[in-house]
């Protein structure tokens, strides 16, 4: 897990939250508390709960202390304070989302323009096209809804000059419809 970790992941910086997060997806059946620490036992329980219960202990244990290791991995030696002594890997994840989860303006506002100042290079569309596709996905899962035919128009902006008989031609075979 921690190679591909490596080379799938980025480190988690405080600006990229969101793209990180859906990247450490192998976590999240522990993090997200489907991986629960088991329920201490009652005072006098029987010699075959107590087995059981320490079977169970050690297998959480052993995946909590993985996810641990995995997020330290891909954290920012800067941020890793926000993980303490003692504490779950259910507990790191939300210290790091509670801090990092919700944009701020000025991220918002650096992923808008991005978007307005987009030009496509003339070369092969797809790539670029795709970073449009992930910035409008960035906008909104902060809560800033680009609606579709403005999206289009955005990427009919982005077109190079030497593709505007594209432009033309899809201006005049289509019509701006509200989504």
């Amino acid at each position: 897990m921690s190679s591909s970790l490596e080379h799938l992941v980025p480190v988690l910086d405080g600006t990229n939250y969101h793209d990180w997060a859906v990247l450490m997806q192998e976590l999240w059946d522990v993090v997200d508390r489907a991986h629960r620490m088991p329920t201490a036992l009652t005072p006098g329980a029987k010699q075959s709960a107590i087995t059981a219960y320490n079977a169970a202990y050690v297998a959480w244990n052993t995946a909590d202390n993985k996810a641990i290791g995995a997020i330290t991995l891909r954290v920012a030696a800067s941020l890793r304070h926000y993980r303490s002594a003692n504490q779950t890997a259910c507990t790191f994840w939300g210290n790091l989302k509670t801090a990092f989860g919700a944009a701020s303006m000025s991220a918002v506002y650096a992923d808008f323009k991005l978007v307005i100042n987009t030009k496509l290079s003339g070369g092969n569309p797809v790539p670029e096209m795709e970073r449009l596709a992930t910035l409008f996905d960035h906008l909104s899962t902060n809560n800033l809804i680009i609606a579709a035919s403005l999206q289009g128009l955005i990427l009919l902006a982005a077109l190079p000059s030497k593709w505007d008989s594209v432009v033309q031609l899809s201006c005049s075979a289509t019509t701006l419809r509200q989504i």
